[in-house]
């Protein structure tokens, strides 16, 4: 139990300063960029998250599903799945990021409203490729029980991420392009300072087992379908606002979303922990116990979260 409580706080404080930086960060950019600006900003970041949900999620939960399973008994297939679902990332956002860059010009005029935007996109394209690495290395961290790395190179990353913003506010020097090119340096900064938490074999050798690609997608084609269109659905809101409405009315909905989003943050946190527990749980016939004692945790979590959340919007409220 102490070691689970100590897995939980490595993993757990990097994400409340990752969420709590978020929503400063985002209220504080709606004050400087202004609505409009900050419409551009937000729909760049919305499909930079889209991007990393259809395309990343689904492959990473079948490497937490799978590896674990190979990790001891056959490191070299599991180093294998690892390497795989990364080629298979890659290749799908050079894709998708190939056939926006050809329209690049029309796109986004069309998409931000205003002429001379395309290079929002270029770093929206980079940006993707930078959190897709990121996620694969805080993955591979993930199932290899490294929870101490995974929370150092999580905190890193938002240190950049957050250090860069700061440092544009505080030169003045703030536009949506600037603050887009943070999110490209800050995964990339993060995974050079923090190379020792990996392997050499994992970047330097090419691992081959036979079945691999096909024992991965017997995984995730399911998932791949539902977690896309999940992820579509809940960010399809802004795109449709895009078309029928002005970016200055994106930038506020955009705004008042970021605030309104702050509690689904728990159970994503939490998962990082959980997730690679569930297949040796359910084996070891120790999973409802488990399932139990944290369900109970999590609403006891919730209740609190949302009584500081109410004193807090009172004492706003009655301040300003």
């Amino acid at each position: 139990m102490k070691t689970f409580v100590i897995e939980c706080l490595l993993v757990a404080f990097p994400k409340m300063v990752s969420g709590a930086g978020t929503t400063l960060v985002q209220l504080i950019l709606l004050r400087y960029l202004g609505p409009e600006h900050y419409g551009m900003y937000a729909l760049c970041v919305t499909g930079i998250v889209l991007a990393d949900g259809v395309l990343g999620s689904a492959l990473d939960l079948g490497i937490v599903r799978l590896v674990p399973q190979y990790r001891t008994t056959q490191p070299d297939r599991a180093l294998a799945l690892e390497q795989t679902a990364l080629l298979v990332k890659c290749v799908l956002a050079a894709g998708v990021c190939l056939l926006l860059l050809l329209g690049a010009e029309p796109v986004s005029q069309r998409l931000f409203q205003h002429a001379g935007t395309a290079h929002l996109l270029y770093l929206s394209g980079g940006a993707v490729f930078a959190l897709l690495l990121l996620r694969s290395g805080l993955v591979h961290l993930q199932v290899e029980s490294k929870f101490a790395w995974y929370g150092g190179l999580d905190l890193v990353h938002n240190l950049l991420r957050f250090g860069g913003i700061a440092l544009l506010l505080g030169t003045a020097q703030v536009t949506p392009g600037a603050v887009l090119a943070c999110f490209v340096l800050a995964p990339v900064g993060a995974l050079l300072l923090c190379l020792g938490a990996f392997e050499r074999r994992m970047w330097t050798r090419r691992s081959r087992s036979p079945g691999v690609v096909k024992e991965l997608l017997s995984v995730v084609h399911w998932s791949l379908l539902t977690f896309s269109v999940g992820t579509v659905l809940s960010r399809l809101d802004v795109f449709v606002l895009t078309m029928q409405s002005s970016m200055t009315q994106v930038g506020l909905f955009s705004g008042g979303s970021t605030v309104a989003l702050i509690p689904e943050l728990l159970g994503t946190y939490l998962g990082v922990v959980l997730g690679p527990r569930i297949i040796p749980y359910c084996q070891a016939g120790r999973f409802f116990p488990f399932f139990r004692r944290f369900q109970l945790a999590s609403f006891v979590l919730c209740a609190v979260f949302y009584l500081l959340a109410w004193v807090s919007i009172e004492l706003g409220c009655r301040k300003f």
